[in-house]
């Protein structure tokens, strides 16, 4: 995941994965992971971020340590998901400016 912090999110077993607005520290990043159905493209949640309820298709991560892992379910499926690595970058706004910026990166795994 790279870019300014609101835009940071990746897809994959049809989930979108996106980093929370705010998390205390850097290292200890946190991610909402949804299903990328259509309310949630309509309502732009990986840009914004979702409302979670008791339907099944949210799952909230926080990783305390570079290098852990997680389990998580949405709806019926299960995966693991690891912290595996932080690295940092220049990101470049349309407007020409540059800011410093953190890059995770995540493992997923669908388990059985």
């Amino acid at each position: 995941m790279r870019g300014p912090y609101n835009a940071y999110h990746a897809e994959a077993f049809g989930l979108v994965f996106k980093l929370s607005y705010y998390f205390e520290n850097r290292e200890n990043p946190h991610l909402e992971i949804f299903l990328d159905d259509d309310e949630a493209k309509a309502k732009e949640w990986d840009i914004y971020g979702a409302l979670p309820d008791d339907s099944g298709r949210f799952a909230h991560v926080a990783f305390d340590a570079l290098g852990e892992e997680r389990s998580f379910q949405v709806c019926a499926s299960r995966f693991r998901i690891r912290f595996d690595k932080l690295d940092s970058d220049d990101f470049t706004y349309p407007n020409g400016s540059k800011e410093r910026m953190p890059v995770y990166e995540f493992l997923v795994t669908l388990l059985p």
